[in-house]
């Protein structure tokens, strides 16, 4: 008997014990629950993965896919500019909303940038992408990536006079709606 009394002893301590460890657990859920919403209602998420506002890129040469040249001086102002990687879970969510942005960006697609990794999907992301921006593929740290100091994909940026970036973002929403000038 005395050992049926110890053994619910025990049971009895386990068991308050996991009582108190998920208590604690959903405190810390609704906790960060709360700061997820809060940060969701704060607005685009823009984090820094290329060369800050008000920048200029290094000096670049590369050729899009349809072999036209493409320098650091050729930009056409304003630009739309795109860093994909295909695989990139990320990149794939963001594609058609850059596609979307791109078609309506006035000028057209000589006001529309698009750099791809080179990677497995690459020819899927040519292929969304040839019709409303001039695209280059690169291997990792390629010209246009090293120019702009790329931190990782996907990445977004406007840029304005002489080649500036005036805004980047790691969303095409965080991006301002007008295309500066």
């Amino acid at each position: 008997m005395s050992y049926v009394v110890a053994a619910l002893a025990v049971l009895a301590t386990f068991s308050v014990f996991q009582v108190v460890l998920v208590a604690g657990l959903l405190r810390r859920v609704n906790e960060l629950s709360g700061r997820l919403t809060q940060l969701s209602q704060d607005g685009p998420v823009s984090l820094d993965r290329m060369v800050p506002a008000g920048s200029a890129p290094a000096q670049f040469t590369t050729s899009t896919v349809d072999q036209e040249l493409v320098t650091s001086q050729t930009l056409t102002v304003p630009t739309l500019l795109g860093f994909f990687t295909p695989g990139c879970k990320p990149c794939t969510a963001q594609l058609p909303h850059f596609v979307e942005r791109a078609g309506a960006t006035p000028g057209g697609r000589a006001h529309v940038l698009a750099v791809i990794t080179d990677a497995p999907g690459t020819r899927e992301y040519v292929a969304r992408l040839s019709p409303v921006a001039q695209v280059v593929i690169e291997e990792p740290n390629g010209p246009v990536a090293t120019a702009f100091g790329l931190k990782g994909t996907p990445a977004f940026a406007l840029l304005g006079e002489r080649s500036t970036v005036t805004a980047s973002a790691i969303t095409v929403a965080g991006l301002p709606s007008a295309v500066p000038a």
